[in-house]
Protein backbone atom coordinates (compact mmCIF):
# COMPACT_ATOMS: atom_id res chain seq x y z
CA UNK A 1 0.00 0.00 0.00
CA UNK A 2 2.75 2.44 0.99
CA UNK A 3 4.81 1.63 -2.14
CA UNK A 4 1.88 2.10 -4.54
CA UNK A 5 1.34 5.60 -3.18
CA UNK A 6 4.99 6.61 -3.60
CA UNK A 7 5.60 4.84 -6.89
CA UNK A 8 2.90 5.01 -9.57
CA UNK A 9 2.23 1.74 -11.35
CA UNK A 10 2.78 1.53 -15.12
CA UNK A 11 2.38 -1.65 -17.19
CA UNK A 12 3.05 -2.33 -20.90
CA UNK A 13 0.98 -4.60 -23.13
CA UNK A 14 1.78 -5.91 -26.61
CA UNK A 15 -0.95 -8.52 -27.08
CA UNK A 16 -4.57 -9.11 -26.03
CA UNK A 17 -4.95 -5.35 -26.00
CA UNK A 18 -8.72 -5.40 -26.54
CA UNK A 19 -9.07 -7.51 -23.39
CA UNK A 20 -6.89 -5.11 -21.38
CA UNK A 21 -8.85 -2.05 -22.53
CA UNK A 22 -12.26 -3.62 -21.88
CA UNK A 23 -11.13 -4.85 -18.45
CA UNK A 24 -9.98 -1.39 -17.43
CA UNK A 25 -12.88 0.65 -18.75
CA UNK A 26 -15.34 -1.68 -17.01
CA UNK A 27 -13.86 -0.37 -13.76
CA UNK A 28 -14.97 3.20 -14.51
CA UNK A 29 -17.14 4.79 -11.83
CA UNK A 30 -17.49 8.39 -13.05
CA UNK A 31 -16.03 9.21 -16.45
CA UNK A 32 -14.24 8.11 -19.61
CA UNK A 33 -12.34 10.50 -21.86
CA UNK A 34 -11.35 8.77 -25.12
CA UNK A 35 -9.47 10.10 -28.13
CA UNK A 36 -8.73 7.70 -31.00
CA UNK A 37 -8.52 8.25 -34.74
CA UNK A 38 -10.51 5.19 -35.77
CA UNK A 39 -13.09 3.28 -33.74
CA UNK A 40 -14.68 0.21 -35.37
CA UNK A 41 -14.36 -2.36 -32.57
CA UNK A 42 -17.91 -3.18 -31.47
CA UNK A 43 -16.77 -5.15 -28.41
CA UNK A 44 -15.10 -2.09 -26.89
CA UNK A 45 -17.86 0.24 -28.07
CA UNK A 46 -20.70 -1.89 -26.66
CA UNK A 47 -18.88 -2.03 -23.32
CA UNK A 48 -18.92 1.76 -23.30
CA UNK A 49 -22.64 1.83 -24.15
CA UNK A 50 -23.34 -0.50 -21.22
CA UNK A 51 -21.40 1.80 -18.88
CA UNK A 52 -23.42 4.82 -19.97
CA UNK A 53 -26.74 3.01 -19.76
CA UNK A 54 -26.24 1.05 -16.54
CA UNK A 55 -23.77 3.11 -14.50
CA UNK A 56 -24.50 6.59 -15.96
CA UNK A 57 -20.80 7.10 -16.73
CA UNK A 58 -19.96 10.46 -18.33
CA UNK A 59 -18.26 9.57 -21.63
CA UNK A 60 -16.62 11.97 -24.05
CA UNK A 61 -15.30 10.47 -27.30
CA UNK A 62 -13.17 12.08 -30.02
CA UNK A 63 -12.79 10.31 -33.39
CA UNK A 64 -12.15 11.21 -37.03
CA UNK A 65 -15.20 11.93 -39.19
CA UNK A 66 -14.67 9.73 -42.24
CA UNK A 67 -16.34 6.83 -43.99
CA UNK A 68 -14.59 4.28 -41.80
CA UNK A 69 -15.97 5.68 -38.53
CA UNK A 70 -19.12 7.36 -39.77
CA UNK A 71 -20.30 5.32 -42.72
CA UNK A 72 -23.04 2.71 -43.01
CA UNK A 73 -20.94 0.10 -41.24
CA UNK A 74 -19.61 2.03 -38.27
CA UNK A 75 -20.41 1.60 -34.61
CA UNK A 76 -23.70 2.98 -33.34
CA UNK A 77 -22.80 6.62 -32.63
CA UNK A 78 -26.49 7.50 -32.83
CA UNK A 79 -27.28 5.34 -29.81
CA UNK A 80 -24.17 6.67 -28.05
CA UNK A 81 -25.52 10.24 -28.36
CA UNK A 82 -29.08 9.22 -27.43
CA UNK A 83 -27.81 7.59 -24.22
CA UNK A 84 -26.03 10.80 -23.25
CA UNK A 85 -22.49 10.32 -24.58
CA UNK A 86 -20.62 13.33 -25.96
CA UNK A 87 -19.29 12.70 -29.48
CA UNK A 88 -16.72 14.97 -31.11
CA UNK A 89 -15.51 14.67 -34.70
CA UNK A 90 -12.14 15.84 -35.94
CA UNK A 91 -11.57 16.16 -39.69
CA UNK A 92 -8.86 15.32 -42.22
CA UNK A 93 -7.54 18.90 -42.30
CA UNK A 94 -6.91 18.99 -38.57
CA UNK A 95 -6.90 15.33 -37.58
CA UNK A 96 -6.78 14.40 -33.90
CA UNK A 97 -4.35 11.49 -34.13
CA UNK A 98 -4.18 10.49 -30.46
CA UNK A 99 -4.91 7.02 -29.11
CA UNK A 100 -5.61 7.38 -25.40
CA UNK A 101 -8.28 6.80 -22.78
CA UNK A 102 -8.57 8.38 -19.32
CA UNK A 103 -10.63 6.53 -16.71
CA UNK A 104 -12.10 8.55 -13.82
CA UNK A 105 -9.17 10.98 -14.28
CA UNK A 106 -7.08 8.39 -12.40
CA UNK A 107 -5.92 5.85 -14.98
CA UNK A 108 -4.37 6.48 -18.40
CA UNK A 109 -4.31 4.03 -21.32
CA UNK A 110 -2.07 5.29 -24.11
CA UNK A 111 -0.23 3.79 -27.08
CA UNK A 112 -0.32 3.03 -30.79
CA UNK A 113 -3.61 1.13 -30.71
CA UNK A 114 -6.69 2.43 -32.58
CA UNK A 115 -9.90 0.77 -31.43
CA UNK A 116 -10.23 -1.37 -34.59
CA UNK A 117 -10.26 -5.05 -35.55
CA UNK A 118 -7.27 -4.35 -37.79
CA UNK A 119 -5.23 -3.15 -34.83
CA UNK A 120 -6.32 -6.12 -32.73
CA UNK A 121 -5.60 -8.87 -35.26
CA UNK A 122 -2.90 -7.69 -37.70
CA UNK A 123 -0.75 -4.85 -36.45
CA UNK A 124 2.14 -4.88 -34.00
CA UNK A 125 0.63 -2.60 -31.35
CA UNK A 126 1.26 -1.48 -27.78
CA UNK A 127 -0.42 0.29 -24.90
CA UNK A 128 0.79 1.44 -21.52
CA UNK A 129 -1.54 1.65 -18.53
CA UNK A 130 -0.56 4.05 -15.77
CA UNK A 131 -2.00 5.61 -12.63
CA UNK A 132 0.68 8.33 -12.51
CA UNK A 133 -1.08 11.49 -11.31
CA UNK A 134 1.32 13.68 -13.27
CA UNK A 135 0.76 11.79 -16.54
CA UNK A 136 -3.01 11.63 -16.08
CA UNK A 137 -3.19 15.35 -15.31
CA UNK A 138 -1.26 16.19 -18.50
CA UNK A 139 -3.53 14.06 -20.66
CA UNK A 140 -6.69 15.47 -19.05
CA UNK A 141 -5.41 18.96 -19.88
CA UNK A 142 -4.76 17.97 -23.50
CA UNK A 143 -8.14 16.26 -23.84
CA UNK A 144 -9.94 19.33 -22.50
CA UNK A 145 -8.08 21.46 -25.04
CA UNK A 146 -9.30 19.20 -27.86
CA UNK A 147 -12.89 19.42 -26.61
CA UNK A 148 -12.72 23.21 -26.34
CA UNK A 149 -11.66 23.44 -30.00
CA UNK A 150 -14.41 21.21 -31.42
CA UNK A 151 -18.20 21.24 -31.32
CA UNK A 152 -20.10 18.19 -30.02
CA UNK A 153 -22.16 16.30 -32.60
CA UNK A 154 -25.89 16.68 -31.97
CA UNK A 155 -27.35 14.83 -34.98
CA UNK A 156 -25.21 11.99 -36.30
CA UNK A 157 -27.32 11.66 -39.48
CA UNK A 158 -26.55 15.22 -40.54
CA UNK A 159 -22.82 14.48 -40.07
CA UNK A 160 -22.86 11.29 -42.18
CA UNK A 161 -19.57 10.97 -44.04
CA UNK A 162 -19.18 9.74 -47.60
CA UNK A 163 -15.39 10.00 -47.40
CA UNK A 164 -12.93 7.20 -46.87
CA UNK A 165 -9.22 7.50 -46.24
CA UNK A 166 -8.16 5.75 -49.43
CA UNK A 167 -4.51 5.98 -48.43
CA UNK A 168 -5.33 2.96 -46.25
CA UNK A 169 -7.40 0.63 -48.52
CA UNK A 170 -5.87 -2.48 -46.98
CA UNK A 171 -6.97 -1.31 -43.54
CA UNK A 172 -10.49 -0.68 -44.81
CA UNK A 173 -10.89 -4.07 -46.46
CA UNK A 174 -9.28 -6.11 -43.70
CA UNK A 175 -11.07 -4.38 -40.85
CA UNK A 176 -14.41 -4.74 -42.63
CA UNK A 177 -13.79 -8.37 -43.52
CA UNK A 178 -12.72 -9.31 -40.00
CA UNK A 179 -15.86 -7.75 -38.57
CA UNK A 180 -18.01 -9.39 -41.25
CA UNK A 181 -16.53 -12.80 -40.42
CA UNK A 182 -17.34 -12.20 -36.78
CA UNK A 183 -20.96 -11.34 -37.58
CA UNK A 184 -21.75 -13.69 -40.44
CA UNK A 185 -23.46 -16.36 -38.35
CA UNK A 186 -24.96 -14.02 -35.75
CA UNK A 187 -26.25 -11.21 -37.95
CA UNK A 188 -26.20 -11.64 -41.71
CA UNK A 189 -27.57 -8.19 -42.52
CA UNK A 190 -24.79 -6.46 -40.58
CA UNK A 191 -22.28 -8.77 -42.24
CA UNK A 192 -23.45 -7.64 -45.66
CA UNK A 193 -23.29 -3.97 -44.73
CA UNK A 194 -19.66 -4.44 -43.77
CA UNK A 195 -18.84 -6.30 -46.97
CA UNK A 196 -20.22 -3.30 -48.85
CA UNK A 197 -17.07 -1.44 -47.92
CA UNK A 198 -15.01 -3.91 -49.94
CA UNK A 199 -17.14 -3.10 -52.97
CA UNK A 200 -16.71 0.61 -52.31
CA UNK A 201 -12.95 0.18 -52.37
CA UNK A 202 -13.19 -1.63 -55.72
CA UNK A 203 -15.34 1.17 -57.09
CA UNK A 204 -12.96 3.90 -55.95
CA UNK A 205 -10.04 2.08 -57.57
CA UNK A 206 -11.89 1.23 -60.78
CA UNK A 207 -9.69 3.49 -62.93
CA UNK A 208 -6.58 1.65 -61.75
CA UNK A 209 -8.00 -1.84 -62.02
CA UNK A 210 -10.08 -1.16 -65.16
CA UNK A 211 -13.20 -2.19 -63.26
CA UNK A 212 -16.51 -0.78 -64.52
CA UNK A 213 -19.33 0.46 -62.32
CA UNK A 214 -21.56 -2.32 -63.65
CA UNK A 215 -18.98 -4.86 -62.50
CA UNK A 216 -19.07 -3.30 -59.03
CA UNK A 217 -22.86 -3.55 -58.90
CA UNK A 218 -22.78 -7.16 -60.10
CA UNK A 219 -20.20 -8.16 -57.49
CA UNK A 220 -22.24 -6.48 -54.78
CA UNK A 221 -25.31 -8.42 -55.91
CA UNK A 222 -23.32 -11.66 -55.81
CA UNK A 223 -22.27 -10.98 -52.22
CA UNK A 224 -25.86 -10.04 -51.39
CA UNK A 225 -27.13 -13.39 -52.69
CA UNK A 226 -24.34 -15.33 -50.99
CA UNK A 227 -24.63 -13.81 -47.53
CA UNK A 228 -28.35 -13.09 -47.29
CA UNK A 229 -30.90 -15.52 -48.64
CA UNK A 230 -33.88 -13.19 -48.15
CA UNK A 231 -34.52 -11.43 -51.51
CA UNK A 232 -36.89 -8.92 -49.89
CA UNK A 233 -34.23 -6.95 -47.99
CA UNK A 234 -33.42 -3.59 -49.55
CA UNK A 235 -29.65 -2.91 -49.85
CA UNK A 236 -29.96 0.86 -49.41
CA UNK A 237 -31.30 3.39 -46.92
CA UNK A 238 -33.90 6.09 -47.47
CA UNK A 239 -33.44 9.45 -45.79
CA UNK A 240 -34.80 12.96 -45.77
CA UNK A 241 -33.31 16.43 -45.88
CA UNK A 242 -35.52 18.86 -44.00
CA UNK A 243 -34.81 22.13 -42.25
CA UNK A 244 -32.88 20.48 -39.43
CA UNK A 245 -30.61 18.45 -41.74
CA UNK A 246 -30.43 14.86 -42.96
CA UNK A 247 -32.18 12.03 -41.09
CA UNK A 248 -32.30 8.31 -41.89
CA UNK A 249 -35.93 7.20 -42.19
CA UNK A 250 -35.64 3.63 -43.47
CA UNK A 251 -32.34 1.89 -42.58
CA UNK A 252 -30.45 -0.18 -45.15
CA UNK A 253 -31.22 -3.93 -45.20
CA UNK A 254 -34.75 -3.48 -43.92
CA UNK A 255 -37.33 -6.08 -44.91
CA UNK A 256 -40.47 -4.44 -46.32
CA UNK A 257 -43.21 -3.70 -45.56
CA UNK A 258 -41.87 -0.89 -43.41
CA UNK A 259 -43.53 2.32 -42.28
CA UNK A 260 -42.14 5.46 -40.71
CA UNK A 261 -43.86 8.50 -39.27
CA UNK A 262 -42.22 11.72 -38.10
CA UNK A 263 -43.01 15.42 -37.73
CA UNK A 264 -41.48 18.36 -39.57
CA UNK A 265 -40.83 21.51 -37.54
CA UNK A 266 -40.89 25.11 -38.71
CA UNK A 267 -37.42 26.63 -38.95
CA UNK A 268 -38.41 30.31 -39.26
CA UNK A 269 -40.96 32.53 -37.47
CA UNK A 270 -44.09 33.22 -39.54
CA UNK A 271 -43.16 30.44 -41.98
CA UNK A 272 -45.71 29.59 -44.69
CA UNK A 273 -43.82 27.16 -46.95
CA UNK A 274 -41.29 24.37 -46.83
CA UNK A 275 -39.36 21.80 -48.83
CA UNK A 276 -38.14 18.26 -48.25
CA UNK A 277 -35.78 16.10 -50.28
CA UNK A 278 -35.85 12.31 -50.16
CA UNK A 279 -32.65 10.38 -50.84
CA UNK A 280 -31.71 6.81 -51.60
CA UNK A 281 -28.27 6.07 -50.14
CA UNK A 282 -26.18 3.12 -51.27
CA UNK A 283 -22.60 2.71 -50.08
CA UNK A 284 -21.18 6.22 -50.44
CA UNK A 285 -23.57 7.06 -53.30
CA UNK A 286 -26.33 9.54 -52.49
CA UNK A 287 -29.16 9.83 -55.05
CA UNK A 288 -32.07 12.26 -54.80
CA UNK A 289 -35.35 10.47 -55.48
CA UNK A 290 -37.91 13.23 -54.80
CA UNK A 291 -38.15 16.93 -53.97
CA UNK A 292 -41.46 18.15 -52.54
CA UNK A 293 -42.37 21.82 -52.12
CA UNK A 294 -45.44 22.67 -50.04
CA UNK A 295 -47.28 25.56 -48.41
CA UNK A 296 -49.18 25.75 -45.14
CA UNK A 297 -50.85 28.21 -42.79
CA UNK A 298 -48.58 30.80 -41.24
CA UNK A 299 -46.97 29.74 -37.96
CA UNK A 300 -45.61 32.49 -35.67
CA UNK A 301 -43.07 30.43 -33.73
CA UNK A 302 -39.90 28.71 -34.89
CA UNK A 303 -39.67 25.01 -34.01
CA UNK A 304 -43.43 24.36 -34.10
CA UNK A 305 -44.45 20.82 -35.19
CA UNK A 306 -46.24 21.57 -38.46
CA UNK A 307 -46.10 18.62 -40.89
CA UNK A 308 -46.85 14.93 -40.45
CA UNK A 309 -44.48 12.96 -42.70
CA UNK A 310 -45.51 9.38 -43.42
CA UNK A 311 -43.60 6.81 -45.50
CA UNK A 312 -44.64 3.26 -46.32
CA UNK A 313 -42.34 0.91 -48.24
CA UNK A 314 -44.19 -1.98 -49.93
CA UNK A 315 -42.75 -5.40 -50.70
CA UNK A 316 -42.59 -4.44 -54.38
CA UNK A 317 -40.32 -1.49 -53.39
CA UNK A 318 -42.96 1.13 -54.04
CA UNK A 319 -42.66 3.99 -51.58
CA UNK A 320 -45.83 5.75 -50.48
CA UNK A 321 -45.20 9.34 -49.36
CA UNK A 322 -47.81 11.38 -47.53
CA UNK A 323 -47.42 14.88 -46.10
CA UNK A 324 -50.21 16.43 -44.09
CA UNK A 325 -50.41 19.71 -42.24
CA UNK A 326 -51.10 18.98 -38.58
CA UNK A 327 -54.80 19.72 -38.01
CA UNK A 328 -54.93 20.82 -41.64
CA UNK A 329 -55.11 19.66 -45.23
CA UNK A 330 -53.20 17.11 -47.28
CA UNK A 331 -50.04 18.61 -48.80
CA UNK A 332 -48.77 15.61 -50.79
CA UNK A 333 -49.92 12.03 -51.36
CA UNK A 334 -48.25 9.81 -53.96
CA UNK A 335 -46.44 6.53 -54.53
CA UNK A 336 -43.11 6.15 -56.36
CA UNK A 337 -41.08 3.15 -57.46
CA UNK A 338 -37.55 3.01 -56.05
Amino acid sequence: MFKSILFPKTTCHFSNIQFEIVSKIKQAEKSLKISVTWFTNHTIFNTILDLIEKKKIDVKLVVLNDGINNGQNGVNFKKFIQLGGTLIFSDEKSMVHNKFCIIDEKILINGSYNYTYYAETRNWENITISNSKRLVKSYVKEFNKIVENHKPVKNIDSEKSFLINYLRPDFLITDSYLYAQNLKVKDQSKSLRVLDQIIVYMYENASVKKITYNYIKEERSNIFREVIKDPNLIPFEIGIDFANGYTTLIPAYTAPPFEYNTKGLTFNPNQVAGKIKLYKIEPYVKTEIKTIDFQFKETPLKGTPKIDIYLYLNKNRSLKIKLQEINGSNLYDDEIKI
